[in-house]
């Protein structure tokens, strides 16, 4: 599974009951991109299409349990490969990437609160 479609799938997971449209704007896609992503989520069995009660024309996005248990499995390898790597590094290397961490940490919190906000 492609970026664009893990994307997809994280924002179902963090957002249920999304649209299409909705999660275009939010990805920053083309409403047809993200309805081919979709559909091949729906087929593969990571999202549930429903229709909208408040919209019978629209319809909302869900993550099933597999989704959930894919994201986890994507986590749990980005997590070992960080460590993984960062156990290679020397002490210079790890005191440097402690010192680090103060700078570091600001940047990520802005960027998590503007893709919130997006």
């Amino acid at each position: 599974m492609g970026h664009v479609p893990k994307g997809v799938l994280r924002l179902v997971e963090a957002r249920p009951g999304i649209g299409v449209s909705a999660a275009a704007r939010r990805l920053h896609l083309a409403g047809n991109s993200v309805s081919t992503f979709v559909n091949r989520l729906v087929r593969d069995g990571y999202l549930v299409r429903e229709t909208d009660p408040a919209d019978r024309r629209a319809a909302r996005l869900l993550p099933t349990g597999a989704a959930g248990k894919r994201l986890g499995d994507w986590q749990r390898r980005r997590a070992e490969l960080v460590d993984r790597h960062v156990s290679r590094l020397d002490d210079a290397g790890h005191e440097a990437l402690r010192a680090a961490l103060p700078a570091l940490r600001k940047p990520a919190a802005t960027l998590h609160e503007e893709a919130e906000e997006s």
